[in-house]
């Protein structure tokens, strides 16, 4: 089993949240690739890790975040 751990997203469910305006700019401020994470992002490392091509990556933990995590 593999773990998808996706980042923030600028998202209509998260902007009902109280601060969220102002962790999605920190977000796209902090994050190297300069914006928040798309669905399309997270579905795209999902459909690779389903794929043959992934038979030996077991027991990860795959972050997608634009690699705000490795800065701070």
């Amino acid at each position: 089993m593999n773990v998808v751990m996706a980042g923030l997203a600028d998202a209509k469910s998260f902007r009902a949240i109280p601060g969220a305006e102002q962790a999605i700019a920190e977000a796209r401020k902090t994050t190297p690739l300069g914006h928040t994470v798309d669905p399309e992002d997270v579905a795209n490392v999902v459909a690779f890790l389903c794929s043959d091509q992934t038979s030996m990556i077991c027991g990860q933990f795959v972050v997608v975040d634009g690699g705000r995590s490795i800065v701070g």
